[in-house]
């Protein structure tokens, strides 16, 4: 029933006092001494404050009301909500019939589902009234809270009534542009392949800034193709190249080619590239080196590229496109080490570009000096250091420290040579009131610090591989009692417990990982087959139009014109086959290793990961949309662990998407934009999808290790070990937006590598 005021003379606002809070309301006092009752429903149009009422309202609080009528009982019935502002009233100048609205569930039957349209304006969803794919029960499809769009059918603002439907909402999800209602139906039965970004010839010209000059480069590869063709790319783009095809036939060139940058393979007849780039660092320093390698080989040798690495040479990983040779040009050494005055790109700090603490989950490495910052704070210590020692190599790093005396990082060498290493390895507590008495067992730990007292404990972590130790040192001797000895033991177990959970963080990344692998081997076989028979055809008919062409050139009144075209369509058709394969093994591949943190191009790793998901995602009826940036946009993190995020929440939406209308399929873009967010410049990734929604009570529980919403399938860590992943590259992924049958958007925000010099767009 729909309260209205009543006609007779109570019907104006009056005021009344709230006397207590019952079951059914407020009962309150008129300022005439009558007492009356306002109802839950006539509190508030509000169903926020409906929600809260016994909080929001006390005894004693003073409101204005509306006389509604008497009841039975002679108690008068009054409303506070019709004394405020009706929505209903106005309800037809906001909305119409056939408006797409927000609204907000309230309510849920056998028959339909209420949904708020806004405060105090609730319109009801028949069930007849789904979309026909739709095969869940209403029970399980909407839970109270959940988000929803919904169409306006009718409007009875008299009556308080709004039919609402969803019916439609995938035209409404994507507006379409084009293609009519019907043709679109019938073209969406299709399987629709993910589309491909890089489908550009692969001998387009380079573009550099004008502002450089041409450089002298020495290009040094021993298969005569790739070197040829890395050289024309280069030469297109107005550099003087110089070529050699191995280690000694480079040396012989730089006696006579004043090269400025030397760009070399990895493997060579008489060497290899890393011989090569020592030599030249040797006897021509001023010289800036690239290593071009694979992704297998650089792993094999990831020791000496790490080293080359330090000491700023790029590394350029196979098959490279001409946008490699590009960023090599411009940027000439690893941005991340170059200064504004050598280099375009001025990176900002992680630590700078951090979130608060109050904003980002704390990393294990935030947690660890957290607790050794509390260690060193309650006991008075002068510094504070974590060990590890390595069983196998038969040495001790230093994890973490905190205090303000610097260690002497000489002196490390010989740590293992120290009582740190029985510590660790054997479990055993020393304790050290003064070490004068104990000076040539603790000589090498001397060297590292001075101290006159000092307390180590193990850290207990279950690691075959590696042992840890917390030490405690001291200005003065007899400096630490019975109690500083609990607070460091307590320390010790919490530090354990943190490396254990690191650990197993690790393990299960790295499984995470194979298991993306192997469900995206296939697309690398399918990708493979796909492409070589068309290829084998596209050469074959090639092959005998160069044979036509050349018999219609002998005949002195032919026209070869027609043939010319057909060849280069041909022609056009391999390098975009040769592309793909490139693009989809070049993805794989950076999947497949351990890198280490580099500089990225946003948008080219998007494009691999689409290349990755392009067979699964066509399998199940699902178009990708990648909105490019404007410009290049990079960040500074590990390319596998960016790539395993990106991927789990593609796959994830694919998936989704698949489950709801397995015939159908639907869509998923992904937008790249930077955005400010307090004073910090952000690099946004959103991935929007229009799969089945997620609950909103579930907005944060989805993030938690082991939750999962497949019954029987999924191990529930793939979105777990992606925010862990983004919290080590100071960077967080939420829910920005999601509705039932409408779909989700995903947000991934990391700190962004801006261009510090004004005017370079490269």
């Amino acid at each position: 029933m729909v309260a209205t005021r009543s006609q007779d003379s109570d019907s104006l606002d009056i005021f009344v006092t709230v006397r207590r809070i019952v079951g059914a309301g407020l009962l309150v006092e008129l300022e005439d001494g009558r007492v009356g009752l306002i109802r839950k429903r006539e509190l508030s149009w509000d169903r926020k404050i409906l929600r809260q009422w016994r909080t929001h309202f006390q005894p004693g609080d003073r409101l204005r009301a509306v006389i509604l009528r008497h009841n039975s009982d002679d108690i008068l019935e009054l409303s506070h909500r019709l004394s405020e502002h009706d929505p209903w009233k106005t309800l037809p100048e906001r909305y119409r019939q056939g408006d797409w609205v927000h609204g907000v569930v309230t309510g849920i039957q056998p028959y339909g589902v209420f949904i708020d349209v806004e405060p105090g304006v609730t319109g009801s969803l028949h069930h007849s009234r789904l979309p026909i794919w739709v095969k869940k029960p209403l029970l399980e499809l909407f839970w109270l809270g959940d988000h929803v769009h919904v169409k306006i059918e009718a409007i009875d603002a008299k009556q308080h009534c709004i039919a609402l439907s969803m019916q439609g909402i995938r035209d409404q999800r994507w507006p379409r542009k084009g293609p009519t209602p019907s043709n679109t139906s019938k073209h969406a039965e299709q399987p629709h392949e993910a589309p491909l970004f890089r489908d550009v010839p692969l001998s387009l010209p380079l573009q550099l800034p004008a502002r450089r000059s041409p450089r002298r480069i020495l290009v040094v590869e021993d298969d005569p193709g790739q070197n040829k063709q890395y050289s024309n790319w280069l030469q297109e783009a107005g550099q003087i190249v110089c070529q050699a095809g191995s280690v000694e036939e480079a040396l012989s060139a730089l006696g006579s080619f004043q090269a400025d940058l030397v760009l070399t393979d990895l493997g060579l007849p008489d060497g290899d590239g890393i011989q090569l780039i020592q030599k030249i660092q040797q006897h021509y320093p001023h010289i800036v080196c690239g290593l071009m390698t694979n992704w297998a080989a650089a792993e094999i040798q990831k020791a000496d590229i790490e080293h080359l690495s330090q000491q700023e040479v790029c590394l350029l990983f196979k098959p490279l496109y001409p946008d490699d040779l590009l960023e090599f040009l411009i940027f000439e050494r690893p941005v991340a080490s170059s200064t504004a005055s050598c280099s375009p790109l001025v990176l900002v700090p992680p630590n700078e570009q951090s979130s608060p603490a109050s904003e980002v989950t704390p990393t294990s490495k935030q947690t660890l000096v957290k607790i050794l910052k509390q260690l060193h704070q309650s006991t008075g210590t002068k510094k504070v250091v974590l060990f590890a020692l390595d069983r196998q190599q038969r040495a001790i790093s230093v994890v973490e420290e905190y205090g303000r005396v610097e260690l002497n990082k000489a002196a490390r060498v010989d740590l293992v040579h120290s009582p740190v290493r029985g510590v660790a390895e054997d479990g055993h507590t020393i304790r050290v009131e003064d070490v004068r008495s104990v000076e040539p067992q603790f000589h090498k730990l001397r060297l590292l610090l001075s101290f006159r007292s000092c307390l180590g404990l193990p850290v207990p972590v279950d690691n075959e591989q590696q042992g840890y130790a917390l030490f405690l040192f001291y200005k003065r001797p007899e400096s630490f009692d019975n109690s500083v000895e609990k607070l460091a033991n307590f320390a010790a177990l919490a530090l354990g417990a943190l490396l254990e959970n690191q650990q197993w963080f690790e393990r299960t990344r790295d499984l995470q990982r194979m298991s993306l692998i192997g469900h995206l081997t296939s697309n690398l076989v399918h990708e493979i087959n796909h492409q070589l028979s068309p290829t084998g055809f596209a050469l074959s008919s090639l092959r005998d139009l160069c044979e036509q062409l050349y018999r219609e050139i002998r005949h002195q009144n032919s026209h070869p014109e027609p043939l010319v075209i057909e060849a280069r369509t041909i022609l056009d058709g391999l390098s975009k086959s040769v592309r793909r394969l490139m693009d989809t093994a070049r993805g794989f591949g950076k999947l497949t290793v351990k890198d280490d943190v580099e500089l990225l191009r946003i948008d080219a790793l998007v494009a691999d990961i689409i290349g990755l998901v392009k067979d699964v995602a066509s399998r199940h009826r699902v178009r990708i949309h990648f909105h490019s940036p404007e410009r290049i946009l990079l960040v500074e993190v590990r390319s596998s662990h960016l790539q395993q995020v990106l991927l789990n929440v593609l796959l994830n939406a694919i998936q989704q998407i698949a489950l709801l209308r397995p015939q159908e399929g639907g869509q998923v873009q992904i937008r790249v934009s930077p955005r400010q967010q307090n004073g910090r410049t952000l690099l946004a990734i959103e991935i929007e999808d229009d799969g089945p929604g997620i609950h909103h009570r579930l907005w944060q529980d989805i993030f938690r290790q082991g939750f999962t919403t497949r019954e029987g399938e999924g191990s529930g860590l793939g979105l777990s070990i992606a925010r862990r992943l983004l919290e080590d590259m100071h960077g967080k992924i939420r829910v920005a937006e999601s509705a039932i049958l409408w779909g989700s958007t995903f947000v991934v925000e990391l700190p962004l590598a801006t261009f510090g010099q004004k005017g370079v767009k490269p």
